[in-house]
């Protein structure tokens, strides 16, 4: 469904209500940036929340290689982003937006 039909179908209360294609460009724009930021953001708030997870169970303070050295642990960077890191936020992305 197009952003157009959807202002049509759901915003709009009368029938002859049209929108500008300036309009458009904006809202689409804002959107993308929106998702774009919400993504980000749950990233984000994923990879930090890995941190801590894994530096609760880390004793030492660090992986320790063959020579004693302290190496950085390495975080998921592929992972998979959940509803859960969304929900976290939400709120002060709306805030913000």
């Amino acid at each position: 469904m197009t952003i157009a039909r959807l202002f049509k179908t759901v915003s709009f209360s009368s029938p002859d209500t049209k929108i500008t294609t300036k309009t458009l460009q904006l809202v689409t724009e804002y959107i993308r940036l929106f998702t774009s930021e919400a993504i980000l953001r749950a990233n984000e708030q994923r990879i930090q929340e890995s941190r801590k997870e894994s530096n609760r169970y880390n004793i030492t303070g660090g992986a320790v290689d063959e020579d004693g050295n302290n190496q950085e642990t390495t975080e998921k960077e592929d992972g998979v982003l959940d509803t859960k890191d969304l929900e976290i936020i939400a709120g002060l992305l709306t805030l913000d937006f």
